[in-house]
């Protein structure tokens, strides 16, 4: 019987400090108003289900191309992003950030590590069964089949920054750029030379630039519609859609 997860070649070595804990800082605590310690660490797999139930709760609601297909409402796509999720989760690579006194996820970063022996995207787009998941990696497409990491930054292996989704009752509090921060401690703890996503919100592309990261490839929303009408993507909140890349 074939698996329901996808497979990744890159494994993670398992060293005595897994789970490590890449930073810690000092925050408001939205219950109280007093200063608490987060952590953001390594995501093990005693999380993995909550992981997966935060992500349908604060990415698929949020997400702007979600939001347009209407992803959060349909539920073979949650199940289809729950099957993504979870086989990225598997690699061992994704981070979440915690709330120290209760252990409460307050943030997720999926990530993982990807090879030129891996097609994991199309190995999603054929194994997911909603239209709107389809859709949703039709749009990505439109960018990523015009660019390769690979050959562009002259690497056999990156860190994708899949999604990244912070409860609401914690945003304002810089959790967000702190997992980016992380990754990055990731990829230099792992020799991993080069960070790369899609991005299509504008807060999280333009708060992504503060740090280095660079436009590969963009295009406008409106430029978008014009290419590919067929997908329909109209009244998105976000006006541009970009794939960038850091140097770690």
């Amino acid at each position: 019987m074939a698996s329901k997860w996808i497979k990744l070649h890159w494994t993670r070595p398992i060293t005595a400090d897994y789970p490590k804990i890449w930073r810690t800082f000092i925050g408001r605590d939205v219950d109280s108003d007093k200063l608490t310690e987060y952590r953001i660490e390594d995501l093990t797999e005693s999380r993995y289900d909550d992981t997966i139930k935060h992500m349908e709760a604060f990415y698929l609601r949020d997400e702007p191309v979600s939001q347009i297909v209407g992803g959060s409402k349909d539920a073979q796509y949650i199940a289809d992003y729950g099957m993504i999720c979870g086989s990225i989760l598997r690699q061992g690579s994704s981070l979440v950030c915690l709330r120290a006194s209760s252990d409460q996820i307050v943030g997720v970063q999926t990530q993982y590590v990807i090879t030129k022996a891996d097609n994991f995207g199309k190995q999603a787009y054929e194994r997911s069964q909603s239209p709107k998941t389809k859709k949703m990696y039709d749009v990505d497409a439109v960018l990523t089949k015009q660019f390769s990491v690979f050959d562009s930054y002259g690497v056999s292996e990156y860190l994708y920054l899949h999604n990244q989704a912070v409860d609401e009752r914690f945003r304002g509090l810089n959790i967000a750029l702190r997992m980016v921060e992380a990754g990055m401690q990731f990829c230099r703890h792992s020799n991993i030379k080069v960070m790369h996503g899609v991005f299509t919100s504008d807060f999280s592309s333009r708060a992504c630039e503060t740090f280095g990261f660079k436009d590969d490839l963009a295009i406008s929303v409106d430029e978008l519609n014009k290419l590919r009408p067929e997908l329909g993507i109209q009244d998105m909140k976000s006006k541009q859609l970009s794939i960038k890349s850091f140097v770690v």
